[in-house]
């Protein structure tokens, strides 16, 4: 023995008890059937070779405690067979990765060949040269490609599967959790916890970080550049399946998620909000970001207002006439999105970094990334979720059309003298528009379109001043503004990519397509893309091919590109038509109000329309 080791150990001083077994290779053809499933070497049994038996199948037993565990919470059928076969189509790649490895090598070296020999020598002498390709083959080996169970990151299967609204571990729970503090606070700080342990909720957020947490890898299934709503909600839609892949998701600036409790002055608003129709909640309800049981910082609007300042005409939609408990709610951005940078952190397969790409090279199987960091990562896929000055579209070459309005849009957060009585009201104006969304009681946020030149003299003015014309541009609908938080403003332009695609890249939300907030339709239009894109590269992995093949982006491209241009071409008549001050358009557009309110099947297509 000790000559066939070659010597490495010198002689062998004794031996202990000997034993001796047959080798085979063993499959089953299927692994789960209704109310039996196989794991370990009932499953699989392979040759040593890489001693890799166990290890296949403790994996083998924490994707399926992950499995029967998400099954009890959801309320299923354990034993189901819908429930047995996603373990078995998660454990598919790895196993079959596996089994083919070790049987090759059995092969080849019980029956050595001279060209084998020669092409071993070869290859172990390139892995000596390649760290990136001899990581990625260990990583193969042992299983951390794809999709990873939370057990085998270290991650307790209670901290990586809490809803959104569930309870704070109790005391005795807390101590055990000490050990890994990183998943005990997604749990204190995430979105259910309005009303329980707010104090205790906060302090454990702002203890243990959660982004720049796991180290960084030689490669990834997808990166997405952006770490905003549209570009986080993208990353949690690819982790539903079973074939979790790997994600990085890189932005300049991350922030540590925070509690949320009911606002109690203007200050604790956000200055940016979101008008999300119901399709846009429905999207955060199935990524499980959503509260269960409402929340003290999402708003919900019932009624819509919106009239021409310049003539009588009128238009109102109710929810109660389209028999919806709600046309859809404000939410403030920062709370949506440390709603979502939690939710990211729980999963094993994401990976959140304050870094952004810089430069990439294509290959025909990955793109090379370059970090600003100075990192560098593989990846199968590029999103740019990185807004209007997108460098994933500047890196893809990819053409932008940008048409300005020649306007800003100036937001803040205001007080009322009237109660706003959950009606998002927007008044058109000869020199723009202007919007109050409600918010708590008696604070609305308020977004207003003016020419650039009058957005710079609003600026200008005080608090006071800028409040008193608020409130007469709205006609004291809401009575007087009594307070006004931060302003400020942002340019509006309609802008388009000529393409969505490029090899290996896509783009998504503001980095495609920007339109005028006018019908608040901005952030909706990408959460609809985030669907569609979703669903393709979900397909796309689940079925082990290539989430970067030109078809699966082309599917998505063909699905979103003309809905939103469409949706852009009525947005800019609507913003022409309101804009134009002579005689006729203004009777023209105050008729058509009129008109599409009276009509109620127009109207409620209208607003199904928007709603999602």
């Amino acid at each position: 023995a000790g000559r066939c080791f070659g010597g490495r150990l010198g002689a062998l001083a004794t031996v202990g008890e000997r034993a001796c077994y047959p080798l085979a290779l063993t499959r089953a053809r299927a692994v789960a059937r209704p109310r039996v499933v196989l794991v370990g070497n009932a499953a699989n049994a392979i040759h040593p070779i890489a001693a890799q038996g166990l290890n296949l199948s403790l994996r083998d037993i924490a994707a399926l405690l992950e499995v029967l565990g998400r099954a009890k919470r959801q309320g299923a059928d354990p034993g189901a067979y819908s429930v047995l076969r996603r373990y078995a189509v998660w454990r598919q790649a790895d196993t079959r990765m596996m089994v083919a490895f070790t049987d090759v090598l059995a092969r080849r070296f019980t029956r050595p060949s001279p060209p084998f020999g020669l092409a071993l020598q070869l290859g172990v002498n390139t892995l000596r040269y390649l760290p990136a390709a001899r990581r990625q083959l260990a990583r193969a080996v042992t299983g951390r490609l794809g999709k990873q169970a939370a057990l085998t990151m270290g991650v307790p299967l209670m901290a990586a599967a809490a809803p959104p609204d569930a309870a704070p571990p109790d005391a005795a729970q807390a101590d055990v959790a000490q050990a890994d503090v990183a998943q005990a606070d997604v749990g204190q700080a995430d979105v259910g916890q309005a009303d329980v342990g707010q104090a205790d909720a906060t302090a454990q957020a702002d203890a243990a970080p959660l982004v720049n947490t796991r180290p960084l890898s030689a490669a990834y299934d997808v990166v997405i550049q952006g770490g905003g709503v549209a570009g986080l909600a993208l990353a949690l839609r690819l982790c539903e399946g079973a074939l979790m892949p790997a994600i990085l998701v890189v932005d300049k600036h991350i922030p540590q998620p925070r509690h949320y409790a009911a606002a109690q002055t203007l200050a604790d608003f956000g200055g940016r909000v979101y008008a999300l129709n119901p399709a846009g909640v429905g999207l955060f309800e199935r990524l499980r970001v959503w509260p269960r049981r409402g929340h003290a910082r999402v708003f919900p609007y019932r009624r819509m207002q919106v009239w021409d300042a310049a003539g009588s005409g009128r238009l109102c939609f109710d929810a109660a006439e389209l028999g919806v408990a709600e046309l859809g709610v404000i939410i403030e951005e920062r709370v949506l999105r440390d709603w979502l940078i939690a939710a990211a952190a729980r999963q094993p397969t994401i990976t959140l970094r304050t870094d952004t790409v810089a430069g990439c090279s294509r290959s025909a199987e990955v793109l090379s990334l370059a970090l600003d960091s100075g990192g560098a990562v593989d990846t199968r896929l590029l999103v740019g979720a990185d807004g209007a000055h997108s460098t994933v579209r500047r890196l893809a070459d990819i053409d932008m059309t940008c048409r300005p309005y020649g306007q800003q849009a100036i937001t803040a957060t205001v007080q009322t003298e009237l109660a706003h009585g959950g009606v998002a009201r927007q008044r058109f104006l000869p020199h723009g528009v202007l919007a109050f969304l409600p918010l708590q009681e008696p604070y609305c946020s308020v977004v207003w379109s003016v020419a650039e030149r009058e957005a710079h003299a609003l600026g200008a003015l005080d608090d006071a001043a800028f409040a008193r014309r608020l409130a007469a541009d709205f006609g004291h609908r809401l009575g007087a503004v009594t307070a006004v938080g931060p302003r400020s403003k942002f340019p509006l332009q309609l802008a388009y990519a000529h393409r969505y695609m490029a090899e290996r890249v896509v783009l998504l939300a503001d980095a495609a397509h920007s339109v005028h907030p006018l019908a608040g339709l901005g952030l909706n239009l990408g959460l609809q893309d985030v669907t569609v894109l979703g669903e393709q590269l979900a397909a796309a992995i689940a079925n082990n091919r290539d989430p970067g093949e030109r078809r699966v982006l082309r599917a998505y491209e063909r699905a979103r590109r003309g809905d939103n241009r469409r949706a852009q071409s009525a947005l800019h008549i609507l913003h022409g038509l309101f804009a134009d001050e002579r005689a006729w358009p203004t009777r023209l557009r105050n008729h058509g109000l009129d008109l599409v309110d009276r009509i109620a099947p127009l109207k409620n297509a209208f607003a199904r329309k928007a709603m999602g």
